[in-house]
């Protein structure tokens, strides 16, 4: 009897938190609809041909980047692809899901009254509310620098906030 009858296998990407001064060890799951299912024989290869290999199919393409920042440490920096990686995840039952994130686009402008541009980026909340989530932006917990330049700490806009949940994956599928 296998020890992995009755799971299933599904590839999602994932990304690690690049603060390099938290005392945690914390990365977060990248909001991703139709996760690929795998298998535990694909899993176990050594040499796969790659047109074969599930994680490539998570993985956003060359030059793709976006803003996310640690719902743990607060920290907010631009990924890239290279900062992409793929996780296993085990389901019971087979099925089409989305990836176990709990992910919220915030988009503010630029608090700086010469400024005012717009700023966007991801946070996933998992274990916690979107209440919770407001509370962190008005208590300025989130650091790090906007596309324009300007601290987010210091010159973040707190009342032009705009949240919503972002569950389909932040770059174009492949062809």
């Amino acid at each position: 009897m296998s020890l992995w009858k009755g799971s299933y296998w599904y590839v999602a990407p994932f990304a690690w938190c690049r603060n390099q001064h938290a005392r945690h060890s914390g990365g977060f799951p990248l909001p991703f609809d139709d996760l690929p299912q795998t298998d535990m024989d694909e899993l176990g290869r050594l040499e796969m041909d790659a047109s074969e290999d599930k994680s490539l199919q998570v993985l956003p393409p060359d030059g793709w980047s976006a803003m996310f920042g640690c719902f743990q440490c607060g920290f907010v920096d631009t990924y890239t692809r290279e900062d992409v990686d793929d996780e296993i995840v085990q389901k019971q039952s087979e099925g089409r899901y989305h990836s176990d994130g709990v992910c919220f686009c915030v988009e503010a402008l630029c608090g700086d009254r010469r400024c005012r541009l717009p700023a966007k980026w991801y946070v996933d909340i998992s274990g916690a509310t979107e209440n919770d989530l407001r509370q962190r932006l008005r208590q300025s917990y989130f650091f790090g620098t906007l596309p324009c330049g300007h601290e987010i700490r210091t010159t973040i806009d707190k009342f032009s906030f705009r949240l919503y949940r972002v569950m389909n994956r932040l770059w174009p599928r492949s062809p």
